[in-house]
Parts: C-alpha cells; sequence; structure tokens
C-alpha cells in the first residue's frame, strides 16, 4: 500500500509532467536552463502574462537528482556569499529586484535552475519589540517603485537573498538583519493581513465585509492563492530575528546580465561587475565537478 509520502511525490511527479508537456507543446525546450528567454516563451507571455507562472510551477516541481543537490548545495551558498559581499561593499541601497536578477544570471552561468520571486516580507525581533515589512500592497514612494521585496528561488534553496542587508533599515533594526539568507524549505507559516498589507494601507480596508477574516489576504494578494501551492511562506530565525517570507509573483530578468543596472539612478555595481567579481569562482566550481 502506498504510504502518504510516496502519494505526494507521485503527484508532484504528475504536476511537473503536465506543464513540462505544455511548454513543450508552446514550442519551449525546457532542457535550456533561463527558458524564459526563448521567443517561443517571450511570445507566450507577450499574450498572457500569466503564462510566466508556469515557470514557478514547473521549477517548484521539478526532480532533483543527489547529484544535482550535491551541486546546488555546493554553487548556491557561495556564489550567493560573493555576490552579497560585493553589494555590501557598494553603494547599493534597495535595489532588490535588481540585484536578484543579477543573482540570477550568475547562477545560470554556473548551472544552477532558478528564477526571482517578488512578494513580501517582514523582520520581527520578539524581545526588542520591532516588526518592520515590506509589503506589495503600499503606497509606491516614487513612480516604478518595487513593492515588497524580491529573492531568488533556486530548488533546494526556497530562499536566497543577498539584498536583505542593502534594504533601508533603521538604526535599531540594522543589527538583527543577516548579510544574507540562503535556506532550504522549513515548515510553512500562516500569512496574516498585515504581512501583504502596509499599515498605511489597511485603514482603507477597515469596513470592508472580510474585515477580521483571513479571506481578505486573498481578496487583497488574489496571487498568494496559488503560490502558497507551489512556493510556500516560511518563517525562518536568524539570530534574535525571525524572518518571514511570503511569495507573490514571479519576475524574470529581462535583459542580459552585461545590460543590468547600467541605467541613470541605479546604485550598486553593474551587471559586468557582478561577473567579474563572479567569474573565477563560476570557473573554479565547474572544475570541480
Amino acid at each position: 500500500m502506498m504510504g502518504e509520502a510516496a502519494r505526494r511525490q507521485k503527484k508532484r511527479e504528475a504536476e511537473f509532467q503536465e506543464v513540462d508537456h505544455r511548454l513543450r507543446s508552446d514550442g519551449v525546450d525546457t532542457t535550456q536552463l533561463g527558458f524564459y528567454d526563448q521567443p517561443a516563451f517571450l511570445a507566450l507571455e507577450k499574450a498572457d502574462p500569466e503564462y510566466l507562472k508556469l515557470c514557478t510551477r514547473w521549477l517548484a516541481r521539478r526532480p532533483l537528482s543527489d547529484s544535482y543537490r550535491r551541486r546546488a548545495k555546493l554553487v548556491v551558498p557561495a556564489v550567493a556569499a560573493t555576490v552579497a559581499e560585493l553589494f555590501a561593499g557598494s553603494d547599493m541601497v534597495a535595489s532588490c529586484l535588481n540585484g536578484s536578477a543579477m543573482l540570477s544570471r550568475v547562477l545560470e552561468r554556473a548551472g544552477i535552475w532558478n528564477h526571482v520571486i517578488q512578494g513580501s516580507f517582514v523582520l520581527r525581533v520578539p524581545h526588542e519589540g520591532i516588526w518592520r515589512g515590506f509589503q506589495t500592497v503600499d503606497e509606491q514612494d516614487f513612480p516604478g517603485a518595487v513593492l515588497g521585496h524580491a529573492w531568488v528561488f533556486a530548488p533546494p534553496f526556497h530562499v536566497v537573498d543577498v539584498t536583505i542587508a542593502q534594504q533601508r533599515w533603521f538604526d535599531e533594526e540594522r543589527e538583527f538583519v543577516p548579510p544574507m539568507v540562503v535556506t532550504t524549505f522549513t515548515s510553512r507559516t500562516l500569512v496574516e493581513l498585515k504581512d501583504v498589507v502596509a499599515a498605511r494601507w489597511r485603514p482603507r480596508l477597515q469596513g470592508h465585509p472580510l474585515w477580521g477574516k483571513r479571506e481578505l489576504v486573498y481578496e487583497e494578494v488574489p496571487e498568494l492563492r496559488e503560490m502558497e501551492i507551489y512556493v510556500p511562506s516560511m518563517e525562518l530565525r536568524e539570530g534574535k530575528a525571525l524572518l518571514r517570507y511570503v511569495p507573490v509573483g514571479t519576475r524574470w530578468p529581462d535583459t542580459d546580465l552585461e545590460d543590468m543596472n547600467t541605467m541613470e539612478g541605479c546604485t550598486g555595481p553593474t551587471g559586468v561587475k557582478v561577473w567579474e567579481h563572479c567569474v573565477e569562482l563560476v570557473d573554479t566550481l565547474a572544475s570541480e565537478e
């Protein structure tokens, strides 16, 4: 008789085969890293932005061989630490999407399947009374501002966050913020309204028929319902701090690494600088395969 774990694994494999078959049928070569750059995928995504969600479903359900797991556990932390170190020594501020996109491209060149996740992030330090969130439902501080936070999803690593220390922290919060986060999945966490809706926005929701009910979370962030199936929200401890990551959407680098972070107003190193900083490490890791 098949056990529960075996049934779950069989379901995951069937889900992967289903989405992989759809992508291939649409002309996408899923054997190629970064297949979201292929003309067939770009055309489909342009016609239907929801098509990008297939990347999340595909990556979350992609079977990982033992050899790939070993390689990912060698490569991802090493590359992340190198990139985070470079960012820490630069003038990068609040550039989570650009920074994560550059990391994503470097990981691709190192042979690691991944994509960028956009979502909400919460830092809690209970004994210090600290609670700080970067939510996806909020007011833009300036035109074009990316709401929430961004990080990289690179199974078996659930969160690879190399820009967390470069966010706009208050002095009393900064000492509890880690230089980076690289973690596999631990356990699901129950998402609350304050995790995804900023404090200055929540008064607008008072009086809503769903106020005080969990369904209001999904009303405000409908993408969350599907994301929770494939990339669940999680909370982890880093020292005295509790960090909560709530994935909401899939993002993908829309330019080559060499063209990243070059526009006027961008802070931190360019994609060229990031690659120059990482290329020796990537080559060394490749020689260790």
